[in-house]
């Protein structure tokens, strides 16, 4: 695991650092530590799983960093760390894992790195589309949306503009996914919370994906989804 600190503080980026060493030796993880000092350098030289990331920053702050990696669509889990409470709605998004209150405590570190490795580890999941012609292993976290279509479903995965044809039902793709953060929005359509960027009367994706969202089936999509984020950002 690759892990990048981003503070402006260089204190706390050495304790930060020493929190990643111990709970790299506690769960025998195989772990790099990068450091920087401010947004701007980070965005010059990145590349990480993992980025404890400071809201407050001379510059480009820490909200403006995570803005430009999700336009990027850097596959990077952020942990937010603040002195000020009030900026923690601003700085939610879909790849905040949560928030750690300056000064840092290791415990609280501890949780939230577990619950991050968990989460890492469970997108690393397979899974195998397989038809009569073709069979392909593929990452859970990799399946956009799947849409029903007569007996057979279209698999649709992340960089990939032709689709997977399966001959999995719509309920038994749900069935195989229940737990992964996907839910069914309407009879046809099974959707991956990762990749909603809004839901308004339908549901937006990245990459500008429009999914119709079912009237009856609404609220109940929207209470799976907004639990999915409060769960990774608790």
């Amino acid at each position: 695991m690759k892990i990048a600190i981003c503070d402006d503080e260089k204190e706390v980026r050495e304790q930060l650092k020493e929190y990643c060493m111990q709970f790299a030796e506690e769960f025998q993880i195989d772990c790099q530590i990068v450091e920087y000092g401010s947004g701007e350098e980070l965005l010059c030289d990145f590349s990480t799983d993992v980025l404890l990331l400071d809201v407050e920053m001379k510059g480009i702050d820490g909200i403006q960093v995570k803005n430009i990696l999700q336009e990027q669509k850097a596959d990077t889990r952020i942990l937010f760390i603040s002195s000020h409470e009030e900026a923690i709605p601003e700085a939610f998004g879909r790849e905040v894992y949560g928030f750690l209150c300056k000064p840092v405590e290791y415990e609280v570190f501890e949780k939230k790195m577990t619950f991050l490795l968990e989460d890492i580890l469970e997108q690393n999941k397979y899974i195998v589309l397989e038809t009569k012609m073709d069979m392909e292993k593929v990452l859970m976290r990799d399946i956009v949306y799947i849409k029903a279509e007569g007996k057979y479903t279209k698999v649709f995965l992340a960089g990939k503009e032709d689709y997977f044809l399966s001959d999995y039902s719509i309920n038994k793709w749900h069935e195989q996914l229940n737990g992964y953060g996907f839910e069914l929005c309407q009879r046809s359509y099974l959707v991956n919370f990762y990749y909603i960027k809004k839901i308004d009367t339908d549901i937006i994706l990245q990459f500008d994906t429009r999914i119709p969202l079912s009237r009856r089936m609404k609220n109940q999509f929207k209470e799976a989804y907004s639990e999915y984020i409060w769960r990774k950002a608790k």
